[in-house]
């Protein structure tokens, strides 16, 4: 039994190390990313079988399964309905368009969620491996907002095939990368106007470098609906601080827009087009093609879609990145995809995680804790994801931003960071609050 102690230990460890490069990893081409995810799912399942291991002969292995601690946190994860409902319909729908192996292969592309329970499972264990996680992801969102600045600015892409205009960070795509920053930047903003971010990084004036860094990646990146996003996400975090903040924040946005209107040449580059000449910007144009053409298709398909892998393939030269992408596939909004692909009854169940992750986020935020510290990021880290996801939510009326699979795995594993967390008598504790010890051990 001292064994697999020992064995347990070495897994923490392991599991600690790998979320602090998957910190890292999430910034870099999507390869990266799976490789470091693919190796915590390793430690996972290994955590698990040595916490059954460590139950003793006496309890059944169904038992033991269920009161294991990774299990027990994954079961609490206060995102685990929504998103098995959400799993279920996907699932549904593949199947009746085109068989349980269509079914399958549909579930298989929301892989990514996997990420929120194993990260979930490992922050609820270590408060603060969650504060070094977030010191790591907000610290390289800095260096990706550099050197996106760099990238636009200078027009400097020496590791791409296609020059963009825009700023794509270390991932090459200004879309993906856009609603990266767009994740950390609202969550960075949060930690430090509500004072939360002294549990990261103690020094106000070197936290807001970090932030406005953060922020530098999703102005540079250059994305309109990343743009609008971040404004509505940005005004919406300083709302709920306190109207006195809203109101220095909408009044900062006056000299902000008017210096970088004038300062800033891509700038005018992608909003003058909009404003003198709609019907010659292909950007507004595509996404009119194909708003029409996921309407079409679910008036044909109305209550089960086509299926989540069976948009159309829309062939508009002028909009395909020459080198990187022949067809449009997807209906460059969210909610247009999902009701295309997967109906009304699809359509319910994405409104019905949506909402849940809005309330869970803002019922973090308005957590009646103590005002230590450690509560105070607990609150914040729910403010900052309040913001993303209204950012998100907002950008992905003009882009499908929920199926970008770079935006997918910065945006559960932020969410992860949201812990059921229950007042006691004399202190807070996190749910389910034990970890592994072997019979014999105490």
């Amino acid at each position: 039994m001292n064994n697999i102690h020992k064995l347990y230990e070495i897994t923490s460890k392991l599991e600690e190390w790998v979320l602090l490069v998957y910190a890292v990893a999430v910034y870099l081409p999507i390869t990266y990313s799976w490789i470091v995810l693919i190796a915590g799912m390793v430690v996972f399942a290994a955590r698990v079988g040595l916490e059954i291991a460590g139950a003793g002969s006496e309890t059944s292995s169904r038992q033991a399964f269920l009161n294991c601690p990774s299990v027990i946190a994954v079961r609490q994860a206060p995102l685990s309905i929504p998103l098995l409902v959400f799993t279920i319909v996907v699932m549904v729908t593949g199947t009746l368009n085109g068989g349980l192996r269509e079914g399958w292969a549909s579930v298989v592309t929301l892989r990514a969620f996997l990420l929120y329970f194993i990260a979930y499972a490992a922050f609820s264990r270590s408060l603060m491996l969650r504060q070094n996680v977030l010191s790591v992801l907000l610290s390289f969102g800095a260096v990706a907002g550099i050197w996106g600045t760099i990238q636009q600015l200078f027009h400097f892409h020496p590791f791409e095939k296609f020059q963009y205009l825009q700023a794509s960070g270390f991932m090459g795509n200004p879309m993906a990368y856009a609603g990266q920053m767009e994740v950390t930047a609202c969550l960075a903003l949060a930690l430090l106007l509500s004072g939360g971010f002294k549990q990261v990084i103690g020094n106000r004036l070197a936290f807001s470098v970090l932030t406005v860094c953060n922020l530098a990646g999703v102005y540079f990146a250059s994305e309109r609906s990343a743009w609008l996003g971040i404004l509505v996400g940005v005004l919406v975090i300083a709302c709920l601080v306190s109207l006195r903040m809203f109101g220095l924040v909408l009044l900062s946005m006056i000299p902000i827009g008017l210096i970088s209107w004038f300062t800033v040449p891509v700038v005018q580059t992608r909003i003058v087009p909009m404003l003198t000449n709609i019907q010659g910007d292909v950007g507004v144009q595509a996404r009119f093609v194909v708003w029409q053409k996921a309407m079409e298709v679910w008036r044909e398909h109305p209550v089960f879609g086509v299926g989540l892998r069976n948009f159309p393939k829309l062939d508009i030269p002028e909009a395909a990145v020459p080198g990187e992408s022949t067809y449009l596939v997807h209906a460059h909004n969210n909610f247009l995809h999902i009701l295309a692909t997967m109906g009304i009854v699809g359509l319910l169940a994405f409104l019905y995680l949506e909402l849940s992750m809005l309330w869970l986020s803002f019922k973090t935020w308005h957590s009646k804790l103590s005002s230590a510290p450690a509560d105070l990021l607990h609150r914040a880290i729910g403010l900052g994801c309040l913001g993303g996801i209204v950012s998100l939510t907002v950008a992905g009326l003009f882009e499908y931003n929920f199926g970008t699979g770079h935006v997918r795995l910065m945006h559960w594993f932020v969410l992860a960071m949201m812990l059921v967390k229950t007042k006691t008598e004399s202190n807070v504790s996190l749910s389910p609050g034990k970890a592994f010890e072997a019979p014999g051990g105490e």
